[in-house]
């Protein structure tokens, strides 16, 4: 009976961290269940880090400073714009713009 209680346990913590539904873990394969399960402590851990971290900065400038450079560096570079390439005029879309607009 408690084999069954843990399993439901671990079952229902999988569903609840990964907002994943009943029938999507019934069918997850057994050794990915249980690398899923066997994660979610770090992951909820690596979260409390972070928001801790946050606020710890209002105590500090030099924190704020710090954990937003870390921060940076660990989004890494989105997407990067040429100002140059970008301010190229598209006539012909202009004209296409401005003509469905006069409809």
């Amino acid at each position: 009976m408690i084999e069954e209680i843990d399993f439901a346990f671990l079952f229902c913590r999988v569903m609840a961290e990964y907002g994943i539904p009943f029938k999507a873990v019934k069918a997850l394969p057994f050794k990915l269940f249980w690398l899923m399960s066997n994660n979610i402590s770090r992951l909820r851990a690596e979260k409390d880090v972070r928001a801790l971290m946050i606020a710890n900065c209002s105590q500090a400038q030099d924190a704020t400073v710090e954990l937003r450079s870390s921060l940076i560096t660990e989004l890494g570079t989105i997407m990067k714009v040429d100002p140059i390439a970008s301010a190229v005029r598209d006539v012909e879309g202009f004209n296409e713009l401005k003509a469905m607009a006069a409809d």
